[in-house]
């Protein structure tokens, strides 16, 4: 392996680590995103609290929804990451001269 290959695969490691972080934050906010509904479901259907829910607003969803789009572009980050790394480590293979006897 050349210098230039060694280079290509640190935006590989780079991109799987973006990858796999974007991943599980995915699962994160939809979890949360889950357990907002569950709770809105709740409070929503039960007259007692609606005058509290107007106080606080209700702006949950909305704050875990901001979130969407920074780990989207970092979902795409980490591809387009791993695929620049891959085309550089393919493409700048190491010539090794043969000797002819």
């Amino acid at each position: 392996m050349n210098r230039k290959q060694i280079a290509g695969l640190i935006p590989i490691g780079a991109g799987v680590a973006l990858i796999i972080f974007s991943v599980h934050s995915m699962q994160k906010i939809q979890e949360a995103k889950g357990i907002i509904t569950n709770t809105k479901n709740f409070f929503t259907h039960n007259p007692m609290w609606n005058p509290i829910i107007t106080f606080f607003g209700g702006a949950a969803q909305k704050k875990i929804s901001e979130n969407d789009v920074p780990v989207m572009l970092c979902l795409f980050g980490g591809i387009l990451l791993v695929i620049l790394g891959l085309l550089v480590t393919v493409l700048c293979k190491s010539k090794n001269p043969r000797k002819k006897n």
